[in-house]
Formats: C-alpha cells, structure tokens, sequence
C-alpha cells in the first residue's frame, strides 16, 4: 500500500526546551501527484512504502543551527591576561631591570678597566727599555728628545675609539708616573696610576666612589 504524504519541519522553543513537530504543507495531504508548499518552501509529493519508509535527511532549520551554536559556546574560556597578572609581570621585570642593568654596566667598566690596565703594564715595559738604552728615563742619549709612548701605548682599547687616554703625568732621569684617564668621568676608579716603582694607584676619583686603590687594580 502506498501512502502519499509530505513532511516538513518546524522549530518551537517552549521552557528552554526545542521540541519539533511534523508539519504537512498548507495544502491536504492527500491525493496523487499534488504538489503542497510546506514551512520551509515548496516541495513535492513523493510516494513511499509505508512499511518501509526511507529516513530523508534535511536541512537544519536557522533557528536550531543557531541555538546548537549558542550552547556549544557556552563555558568556552577566552585565553588572555587579567589586569592583576600584567601588574605582577610588570613588576617583575621591574625588579630584573634594576638588579640586571646595573650589574651589566658595572661588567663593562670593570672589562674596560682591566684592559687599561694591560696597556699600562705594556707602557710600564716601555719605560724600561728606555731607560736602558738611554740611561734615563726622560731625554735620549743626546740630551735633546724627549721620550714619547708609542702610538700604540696612547689609548686603550688599542683599536677603535678611545676609552682611556694613556699619558705620562710626570717623568725625569730615575723616575715616571703613568696615568690610564677614562674618558667616562663617572668612572667611579677614576684615573689608574702605575709609577716606575711599581706602585699601583687611583686619582681624580669621583666623590663618594667608595672605591679604594686596590679594589680598582684588583
């Protein structure tokens, strides 16, 4: 027995609840080969076994795509970062910044001071073999030209721009005193002294430095 019928679907919220209903179109549902116009559009008549009668798949109504959407979005958490945890960040890096940043630059002065030092002990060498080959420590064997450092001996670093100025502050015939000045003023060892004794030194330090000559040479 064949049973001509057309089935259409249509969505209704009650109590929070959807519930769906078997709707035919607005024309009987009855009669062969009659066209009917359901909810969702114009359709057509299609005979099947009563016995056996296929399970179509249709389309899902707006309203219950919608609605399945809503709920599978609920009790999803956005990732970002509440207002108290960028404060903690922000303070942290605070307290990195002002342990790290001085400690580096305190790294640097100390590199740079000890190859002052190398270019002192180079000089000091320097001195030495004038001394012997003019006897003296402030003219030649002629009486007339000065000594002079090398170019080399005149800065430190070597290569590049200046960090210190190397100099004689006083020379005569059985004495002399070498001075590494740093170009940073803040420099808190101020100006490194090495004499033809071989005592190590610091002048022209900065005020409240509280670095003492041996911390400096250490």
């Amino acid at each position: 027995m064949n049973v001509f019928q057309t089935q259409g679907r249509s969505l209704r919220q009650q109590d929070g609840e959807v519930t769906r209903a078997v709707a035919c179109g607005r024309a009987p549902c009855s009669g062969a080969d009659m066209p009917h116009t359901g909810i969702f559009g114009p359709f057509e008549v299609e005979a099947v076994n009563s016995a056996e009668a296929p399970v179509r798949a249709e389309p899902m109504p707006a309203g219950l795509i919608h609605h399945t959407v809503a709920r599978a979005g609920r009790g999803v958490r956005h990732a970002g970062f509440t207002l108290i945890e960028l404060l903690i960040a922000i303070a942290i890096v605070g307290i990195l910044s002002a342990v790290a940043i001085p400690s580096y630059f305190t790294y640097i002065q100390r590199a740079n001071r000890a190859d002052a030092k190398a270019v002192l002990m180079d000089a000091t060498q320097f001195m030495q073999r004038f001394y012997s080959l003019h006897n003296g420590y402030n003219r030649q064997r002629d009486g007339q030209t000065p000594v002079e450092l090398p170019d080399s001996l005149k800065k430190s670093p070597r290569n590049g721009a200046a960090l210190y100025h190397i100099s004689l502050s006083h020379v005569d015939a059985t004495s002399y005193t070498l001075q590494a000045r740093p170009v940073d003023r803040n420099d808190p060892c101020g100006t490194l002294t090495l004499n033809s004794t071989g005592q190590r030194g610091i002048t022209e330090r900065p005020a409240k430095s509280g670095m003492t000559a041996e911390s400096c040479w250490r």
